[in-house]
């Protein structure tokens, strides 16, 4: 239950600081407690509330167990995948970190996160899970069909998080990503998003988007 999560983090919390302080190096058992412990936490567009008790926890005990949680790594991404469809936000959002970036993103970890991707329903974890596997963009079909999938989402930050994907070097041989990009700049309701990819265009080296950004710079009041 939430209280009795609450009741546990404050422990955690004290365990996590000792740890910080002196004394063994993190256990796989003991990040593991400390990330369900994110439970009670709320989550809101950028992440985990940052004053949450729990997430306070995690982040002590990660300043002590940083040079053995690297050697978690594959650990570390089975952690994810058994929580990356829990039924708290903050957890998942969690899992999903854990399944990309500095703990690798294999085909394996991509197919996971794509699956739970599909039935996400909490657009600031839909963005972590987007966010965990973009890097695959050109290399697996299944992440790039997400992305795209995604492009239309409801949430702003969703859409400009695909839109990174599209535009970024890693999309470099993915086709129609580039077309779906200058589509959504276009299209796009949000001068927040087609800001964003606007800016972004460039990093593809590609002569095709010329025609596009010489049409928003011919007028200098033009937002884009």
């Amino acid at each position: 239950g939430v209280d009795q999560l609450i009741n546990a983090t404050k422990d955690l919390k004290g365990t996590a600081k000792g740890l910080a302080e002196g004394g063994p190096g993190l256990t796989i058992e003991q990040y593991e407690a400390l990330m369900l412990g994110l439970s009670a936490c709320k989550v809101n567009e950028t992440g985990i509330d940052r004053k949450c008790e729990a997430w306070l926890a995690l982040k002590e005990g990660r300043k002590k167990g940083r040079t053995s949680l690297k050697s978690f790594s594959g650990q570390m991404s089975v952690l994810g995948k058994k929580h990356i469809k829990h039924s708290s936000p903050a957890v998942r959002m969690h899992a999903s970190s854990l399944m990309g970036g500095f703990f690798g993103s294999s085909k394996d970890n991509q197919g996971v996160v794509v699956a739970a991707a599909k039935t996400e329903k909490d657009p600031a974890v839909l963005y972590y899970m987007i966010r965990s596997v973009g890097s695959a963009i050109a290399k697996n079909a299944e992440v790039r069909a997400l992305i795209l999938a995604n492009t239309d989402h409801a949430n702003e930050r969703v859409r400009i998080e695909t839109g990174t994907w599209l535009t970024s070097t890693f999309a470099a041989e993915a086709p129609g990503t580039l077309e779906r990009a200058m589509e959504m700049i276009a299209k796009d309701p949000s001068s927040r998003v087609k800001s964003s990819i606007c800016s972004n265009l460039g990093r593809r080296g590609d002569e095709r988007v010329m025609p596009l950004l010489a049409k928003h710079t011919q007028d200098p009041n033009d937002p884009l």
